[in-house]
């Protein structure tokens, strides 16, 4: 069992969602990559791009279904529809791009003797080339540029993709979708090895849909920091801190605290801190409620440290030691966090949440209490994440064995059989286990048989 009361998906990091801290670090959740508001940004553009009653979904049909075939005679779909009567130039590139779309994987003949360059895509290629020289609409230019960039990986033909985004790609000040994703290629093409890196960084803090991916060909032994040198901006720098964050089994107070120097209103700050806390919940809370250690161990560079290399065994006095420094560890984060002025001072919800987290983890429980019953007063927090927050005040309420007034009996009473009702026994077993620990066993019991495992 791990605890977590602090659920990410409650703040919206759902374009991070593979890198939630859990144990399958890390596994792909595609359904999630999307914009801000939720919709695919390159459905976006051809849509900014239409005129009249164009739907969505035709728009979703025309240009992601690579079965799709066109009856100039018999057409439904109103996107194509719209190509035809009036954007006779993106109607050219979408049947173009339905064409290439067989050629982008990996083919080689049965005896494995031409492996990479295959003849129809390199002719595709150099169609894609001639084409977005000669294409007078910007957006067009740089989509039929993608395209020979994408083939060319297929192809392995690096040295066209970096002349490719170098020419298309390289000074755009106002970057779309297609230029995230041909940096993507550029990165995998790229020659020097720390250069790569940063390319990569990027992609991964502006492409959602390349988090994965990235994740998976870039892993140095030696850490994201050593492309630090390289970054040109402070965007750079945060994007290789944030990727240096995320590959941590351990603490990430190092890339947290760079973010927070670099741009403490970054989103890729929020989702460190996130994670973080979700350690230290595993850290912390499971040990302190089971006595087992944590779900998952912390690694360092593929290995595990600790609780296999320290010969001591693992027993409760062990685990109790280690739950103290990394209470100790929850604290540091937090005095971290307030050293930052805009985050000290914040009303926002989430930094509320942060805080009042934190300071459970430690075992602050007082300032805990005190800190929720301010923020419920003067700041409106989404159902969820109220409903979170009421969690973890009755927690330290009841370790700190603060009284219960009428109301709040009532409220604890309900929350606890909505809690069982979501199926939420993580909750159920730690309101239980504080009991147990008050010697309220009989309460305890009665509450851990309703919990379904």
């Amino acid at each position: 069992m791990r605890f977590s009361l602090f659920e990410p998906e409650v703040y919206g990091f759902y374009n991070y969602t593979s890198f939630y801290y859990s144990a399958h670090s890390f596994r792909s959740y595609e359904d999630f990559f999307s914009g801000a508001d939720g919709k695919c940004e390159n459905i976006a553009m051809w849509e900014l791009r239409c005129t009249g009653d164009v739907k969505e979904e035709d728009i979703m049909e025309a240009v992601y279904e690579s079965s799709y075939s066109i009856d100039t005679k018999n057409i439904t779909n109103t996107f194509v529809k719209h190509l035809l009567n009036e954007d006779i130039a993106g109607y050219e590139y979408l049947k173009f791009a339905w064409q290439c779309s067989s050629s982008n994987q990996f083919l080689q003949d049965p005896w494995e003797k031409n492996y990479g360059s295959i003849q129809f895509r390199t002719n595709l290629i150099e169609q894609a080339v001639d084409k977005a020289r000669k294409a007078s609409d910007k957006g067009l230019k740089k989509r039929y540029a993608f395209l020979a960039i994408r083939a060319s990986y297929y192809d392995e033909n690096w040295k066209l993709i970096n002349e490719l985004y170098e020419t298309y790609f390289s000074n755009n000040k106002n970057k779309t979708i297609i230029d995230r994703w041909a940096t993507f290629f550029k990165a995998i093409a790229e020659e020097d090895y720390l250069n790569s890196l940063v390319y990569a960084a990027k992609t991964f803090q502006d492409t959602p849909d390349k988090r994965f991916r990235i994740n998976q060909i870039f892993n140095p032994k030696n850490g994201w920091k050593s492309a630090i040198c390289l970054a040109k901006t402070n965007e750079e720098k945060e994007a290789i801190w944030l990727l240096e964050g995320i590959s941590k089994h351990k603490d990430a107070t190092e890339s947290i605290k760079a973010i927070l120097n670099l741009n403490p209103k970054s989103n890729s700050l929020k989702f460190l801190v996130q994670r973080e806390i979700n350690k230290l919940e595993d850290w912390i809370l499971t040990p302190y409620f089971t006595e087992f250690q944590p779900s998952l161990y912390r690694l360092v560079d593929q290995e595990i440290w600790e609780s296999v290399k320290d010969p001591v065994p693992y027993t409760s006095d062990h685990i109790n030691k280690q739950v103290l420094k990394d209470r100790a560890q929850a604290n540091n984060l937090l005095v971290l966090l307030n050293s930052n002025s805009s985050i000290r001072n914040s009303r926002d919800s989430y930094w509320l949440s942060v805080k009042s987290n934190l300071l459970y983890l430690s075992g602050n429980e007082a300032k805990c209490i005190s800190l929720i019953e301010s923020a419920l007063r003067t700041t409106k927090f989404h159902t969820k994440a109220k409903r979170q927050l009421r969690m973890l005040y009755f927690l330290a309420k009841l370790k700190s064995k603060k009284h219960l007034n009428t109301t709040e009996s009532e409220e604890i009473n309900r929350l606890l059989r909505i809690e069982k009702n979501n199926g939420n026994g993580a909750f159920l077993f730690a309101y239980a286990r504080e009991l147990e620990f008050q010697g309220k066993t009989t309460k305890a019991a009665l509450l851990l048989s309703l919990i379904h495992i």
